[in-house]
């Protein structure tokens, strides 16, 4: 009797086909270099192209045997089941996801969710020039306290009418999107009519053109403007804003100018779990060149021992050199100030290690540290002193904060919670009120 060779039918090896077309339009869209603008593919999708192709090769070897189609199946049928439990983890949990995760999502998925926690986007944002703020009246069901006023800023109807006493300049640390409550609304608590004119992403050039724009052109008479210098990046905001200018770029180039995340390649870029994978390998190559990936270090608090990212630690601070644009932006805004009657009053922001530095235990972290705000700080009074206006110094009253209890907008960041808020409240009130009462 003669036996028939059974067959091999084709389905079988159609997983294995499938998995090397899939890494095949992987590579290739890696390589794309309209993903750069027309710049050569970086370092990074070279690799990733790299890797896609060996792994190709390798599933296209497994397939030409029998045992390794079944091999190559069941890991298929896992890394399937593995990938839909973890896209439902995702999907499921969105509410809950740090800001981190959300950047490396679809596009519509990421515009959605950052539009609901108050962030920056394409769809609450309105700009002129290189000045933007939130669309009039856009809600955000993840900070309810965060209404924008007909400015598009966080303030109550009511703090437009008329003359405030007080106006506040700053970023994202003095709009504070992540507090129910931030230093105009005490303010006015308190009596003393405010107006916040701060917002995420404003370096110095930006708060000068939203007092121009809100105060000065508009007929405004504050007693005192107050603009607290951010620490973490306003230097380089100033420098970003400068750059655009001398080319005629506006708003728009300027909330893009950082390297923007994209897309798998199709049907993998409708997938949550599939476009974290595909950015995922950029995200952290800048990281280790950020100092990110040093490793954690632990943080003695009165309130516990936390564990975070070196590079959230960072004691690094501009040089000297860097911080000219910034000045001039501060010349402008302290000449306006007074030109329109009202004092000024420059406020000074820490960074993420300075502000955690009282639990560091690393003396040359803790040194270097110091060292930094020291530096930062002496440029900041010298230009104070220059200017014959009074500085606030919020370290302290962060840190008093950040020791008992996280006061900060979620553990390991620099922008203030409400508890921070209400301690850098008590440090610039007294500072304020004589402006206020003296003209009363």
């Amino acid at each position: 009797m003669i036996r028939r060779r059974r067959s091999r039918p084709f389905i079988a090896v159609l997983p294995s086909l499938a998995l090397i077309g899939l890494c095949a339009a992987v590579a290739l869209r890696a390589l794309d270099p309209a993903l750069a603008a027309g710049t050569p593919p970086s370092i990074v999708r070279i690799a990733v192209a790299a890797t896609c192709a060996a792994f190709a090769v390798a599933v296209a070897v497994l397939a030409a045997r029998p045992g390794g189609r079944r091999l190559v199946n069941v890991a298929l049928l896992n890394l399937l089941l593995a990938g839909a439990g973890v896209e439902g983890v995702l999907r499921l949990s969105q509410t809950w996801l740090p800001h981190a995760v959300v950047a490396l999502l679809p596009p519509d998925a990421r515009q959605r969710l950052a539009a609901e926690r108050g962030m920056l986007t394409t769809a609450s944002i309105i700009g002129s020039g290189q000045l933007y703020s939130y669309i009039p009246g856009s809600r955000f069901p993840g900070q309810p306290w965060l209404v924008p006023d007909a400015q598009g800023y966080r303030n109550p109807p009511e703090a437009l009418a008329g003359s405030p006493d007080v106006v506040l300049l700053g970023d994202s640390v003095t709009i504070a999107v992540n507090s129910p409550t931030d230093l105009a609304t005490l303010f006015r608590q308190d009596g003393i009519p405010a107006l916040n004119l701060g917002f995420n992403g404003y370096g110095p050039p930006h708060s000068r053109d939203a007092l121009v724009r809100h105060v000065v052109e508009s007929g405004r008479s504050p007693k005192v403007v107050v603009f607290t210098f951010c620490l973490c990046n306003d230097v380089t905001d100033s420098q970003a804003y400068a750059r655009l200018r001398a080319v005629g770029g506006d708003w728009r180039d300027y909330l893009g100018s950082a390297p923007a995340r994209d897309v798998p390649p199709p049907p993998l870029d409708r997938s949550w779990v599939a476009t974290v994978a595909w950015n995922l390998p950029y995200v952290l190559v800048q990281a280790t060149r950020r100092g990110d990936a040093g490793g954690e270090v632990a943080v003695a608090l009165p309130r516990g021992t936390v564990r975070l990212p070196s590079g959230n630690l960072s004691p690094a601070v501009p040089p000297r050199p860097d911080w000219a644009l910034a000045l001039q932006a501060l010349d402008d805004m302290a000449g306006r100030s007074r030109a329109a009657g009202a004092a000024f009053v420059l406020a000074y922001y820490p960074n993420g290690g300075q502000i955690y530095r009282p639990g560091i235990t690393d003396p040359a972290l803790a040194s270097a540290i110091d060292d930094g705000r020291a530096a930062a700080l002496a440029i900041l009074a010298e230009w104070a002193a220059a200017q014959g206006v009074p500085m606030v110094d919020f370290t302290a009253a962060v840190r008093d904060a950040n020791a008992g209890t996280m006061a900060l907008a979620s553990e390991g960041d620099y922008h203030p919670g409400e508890p921070a808020i209400r301690r850098m409240y008590e440090v610039l009130a007294p500072v304020v009120r004589p402006f206020v009462t003296k003209t009363k």
